[in-house]
């Protein structure tokens, strides 16, 4: 049974970048496991960053943009 995801509130440039990183991760139908496991992060981290409770390092944008192929969108945030 999948879990229903919470609604994002978008207001700092965290959650804004949380909710991008949410967007390419459904958007290729990945879970947040299965994104981290691609990322070599955990599961658990991408889900505080979507949520915007940890802050994202480079070098995860960087991981996150290839895996998801996002052209680098997530790195120019």
């Amino acid at each position: 049974m999948s879990q229903r995801m919470r609604e994002l509130t978008i207001e700092t440039p965290n959650q804004v970048f949380g909710a991008e990183l949410r967007h390419w991760r459904t958007l290729r139908g990945l879970s947040q496991t299965q994104l981290g496991a691609l990322t070599r992060d955990s599961g658990s981290l991408i889900g505080m960053i979507e949520k915007a409770d940890r802050v994202a390092s480079r070098g995860l944008a960087q991981r996150a943009d290839r895996a998801l192929n996002t052209g680098g969108a997530l790195e120019s945030m």
